[in-house]
């Protein structure tokens, strides 16, 4: 028996009448931290989580009887450990009451999945209603561009609504695809100008934030990349607003871009990094999964989504250190040749 529970993917804990753990088996000594050297009986408040416990001490079910309940246990203000317990009645081979078993299963990834599945739900809905503005932002954009690129002569005028055309027939697509597929679209690598790709990406943020100095290098050997340019975009987008956020508080507000080839292997390294308020090591940890967020307003998707793209052509991102910045990530994307 001992062996078969130590093989299953559940935590599996008997408690005597006394509530004194008499066994637990390799899952449940992972979820709460038990020790294989402490020696049986253990005391159910020592071991267990008060929460688990508690449903212990007052679980009076009938023979047959299982009670199911979940529960949110507050680890520290930055972890919760969500967990599903069954509770049942431990028999003797006389049918006599000997004490309780109690199963134990995390659920964080069964309502991850619900919550995206409700995610996809609500923004395939809003992907209507994104898409009906568009139609008359882009004519509108057109017709100020047939009437008055003659007069204005200011080239900032004609790339603006280039600009915003644009970014519309982007959200356009994006939209069309998400709304019939349920998910982003598929990827069209193309042979980027690395220079032309990272001067426009960076000039658009020097007008609208002119108290941040951007500063862009770029490796003079590395001309041309293979990616999926409105894809790889969205990801310097989402990086570059936040660091734009953390910037909100700084005296001295900097951004940093530098792209380079790795000196270990066929791979372009991309660093983005800047002088805001930085992140907690617990932040760190977590800065990747698909609710983390540092703002209050927002759902916590940017990253996970950035990652997922990243991901998709091959590459990696992570977070790292660099001199003079609190915050940096270093996409490492492979350097296809055409």
């Amino acid at each position: 028996m001992n062996t078969v529970l130590s093989q299953v993917s559940s935590g599996v804990i008997s408690i005597d009448e006394e509530f004194k753990i008499t066994y637990f088996n390799k899952r449940a000594e992972q979820i709460f931290d038990l020790s294989e050297s402490e020696s049986l009986p253990l005391d159910v408040h020592s071991f267990l989580p008060l929460e688990v416990a508690d449903l212990v001490i007052k679980f009076q079910g009938n023979h047959d009887e299982i009670q199911v309940h979940e529960l949110d246990i507050e680890l520290s203000k930055e972890k919760t450990l969500s967990l599903q317990v069954s509770l049942a009645t431990l028999l003797s081979t006389d049918l006599k009451k000997v004490g309780t078993i109690v199963t134990v299963e995390k659920v964080d990834l069964l309502r991850e999945n619900q919550r995206v599945k409700a995610w996809k739900e609500v923004a395939t809905k809003v992907a209507h209603e994104i898409k009906n503005p568009l139609t008359p932002v882009k004519l509108s954009a057109e017709r100020l561009s047939k009437k008055f690129s003659a007069d204005i002569k200011d080239p900032v005028f004609n790339e603006c609504i280039k600009t915003i055309i644009y970014h519309v027939d982007l959200i356009k697509n994006l939209v069309n695809e998400f709304n019939q597929f349920a998910r982003f679209p598929q990827m069209t690598p193309d042979r980027v100008d690395v220079k032309i790709f990272f001067n426009d990406l960076i000039s658009s943020y020097k007008v609208s934030h002119p108290k941040i100095k951007f500063k862009l290098e770029i490796d003079p050997n590395i001309n041309f990349m293979v990616f999926d340019p409105e894809k790889i975009r969205r990801v310097f987008i989402n990086l570059i607003e936040n660091a734009i956020e953390a910037l909100k508080k700084s005296e001295h507000k900097k951004i940093a871009l530098k792209v380079s080839k790795s000196k270990s292997s066929n791979v372009v390294e991309i660093l983005i990094a800047d002088n805001g308020i930085g992140l907690s090591l617990e932040q760190s940890k977590s800065i990747f999964k698909r609710k983390f967020t540092t703002k209050s307003e927002q759902g916590g998707l940017g990253l996970s989504i950035v990652k997922k793209i990243v991901e998709d052509h091959g590459g990696r991102i992570s977070l790292v250190e660099h001199k003079g910045f609190s915050t940096a990530f270093c996409l490492e994307l492979p350097d296809i040749k055409i």
